[in-house]
């Protein structure tokens, strides 16, 4: 107590994250604010949230960060923000090439590992009852009077996705389920009580494997919990030690291990396919958009997984986030680049890397344009 109180004296500002339990990426920042020892509350209360926070940022989405009037939108931008604002405690690598690993692992949970919490959660009925019991609690429960309007509602309105996400048929839950199952095994044995994604301390990649699974896999009462509590204690053991991230420690070197590097060797070529698919659909469209122009682009990405077609929707911001792993390569030294180069021809990255980039995105308040240049 007596350290939170000097901390608040210093100045350092007191925010507000609007973001459920229930919610898939705000778990990423809260491990994230957790792990910095940034002062944070989580009020819950959906009201403020529809009264303040909607109004200011124009839809409904999770997490928001709140402070002093101020509201910052995606967990991308948020963690940006602190990282630059609180340099304390960096969750970032120092190294280039582990950040360029981080931002992959990142890419893939964001926008692909998503289908699977999607998938275990609204295609289990346990795991579906328990989530939408949690909506309730959030948004409430009464008259459908619109959108987000309560906890049934919005259930109604994950399920809908289930098509656009490509999990509404045999085959599509089948090469998921697979892709959860497996990528699982390979994480399992990289992570534990003690052992981070890059060693003996944690960093930025944590809370991102931290909330492809704590939301809707670990917490959801279903068979995806079942299947983490029997098949993969050490990654149970992991994400207790990232729910409770305060405590994790932040000194010591970050390195790539073995078993880490087999995780990436997995999950790595299925995560380029798909950016790729993402890349060569939005290419085009941002070519044939005025630069300035609000771009609000839906993408029909389609990739092989385990040897048949995989195919969902998604929107541009899929290409913003490939956008910044290929940023960030195309700034590395020419040593580092060496170093990445070898690093990425084994776990499949490097065709995406070398394709070409036409016209680019950039993020303007809470909408993504054209790039001017």
């Amino acid at each position: 107590m007596a350290t939170y109180s000097r901390k608040v004296r210093a100045g350092l500002s007191m925010y507000i994250h609007h973001g459920p339990l229930v919610s898939y990426y705000s778990a990423k920042t809260r491990a994230y604010l957790g792990f910095k020892r940034i002062p944070f509350v989580e009020t819950h209360d959906c009201a403020a949230y529809r009264e303040r926070v909607v109004p200011a940022i124009g839809f409904t989405v999770f997490p928001v960060l709140e402070s002093d009037g101020e509201f910052l939108q995606d967990t991308t931008v948020i963690i940006d923000t602190l990282e630059a604002r609180h340099p304390e405690r960096p969750a970032f690598p120092t190294d280039p090439v582990l950040m360029l690993v981080t931002r992959i692992v990142e890419f893939f949970i964001d926008e692909l590992w998503v289908t699977t919490a999607m998938h275990t959660r609204w295609n289990d009925p346990d795991a579906a009852r328990f989530a939408t019991g949690d909506f309730n609690l959030y948004f409430g429960k009464g008259e459908d009077t619109g959108p987000w309007s309560n906890g049934d509602v919005v259930a109604r309105q994950m399920q809908n996705h289930l098509p656009n996400l490509g999990i509404h048929t045999e085959d599509g839950q089948h090469q998921i389920q697979r892709l959860f199952e497996d990528a699982t095994k390979h994480l399992n044995k990289a992570v534990g009580p003690m052992r981070f994604a890059f060693g003996e301390r944690a960093s930025l990649i944590d809370c991102c494997l931290f909330a492809g699974y704590f939301p809707h896999q670990y917490r959801d009462h279903g068979s995806a919990e079942r299947y983490l509590k029997t098949e993969a204690a050490g990654l149970s053991y992991y994400i207790d030690k990232m729910q409770a991230a305060y405590s994790a420690p932040a000194s010591g070197d970050l390195a790539l291990s073995d078993e880490i590097l087999d995780y990436l060797q997995y999950i790595g070529p299925i995560a380029a396919a798909y950016a790729i698919s993402v890349k060569q659909l939005a290419q085009p469209l941002l070519v044939a958009t005025e630069s300035g122009d609000t771009l609000e682009l839906t993408l029909a990405p389609e990739i092989e997984l385990y040897g048949k077609p995989f195919k969902r929707n998604c929107g541009i911001f899929s290409a913003w986030k490939a956008q910044r792993v290929q940023d960030l390569y195309d700034g590395l030294s020419d040593d580092d680049g060496n170093r990445a180069d070898e690093l990425m021809a084994a776990i499949g990255w490097q065709p995406f890397l070398a394709s070409p980039t036409m016209a680019r995105i950039e993020r303007v308040g809470f909408e993504l344009q054209r790039a001017k240049h």
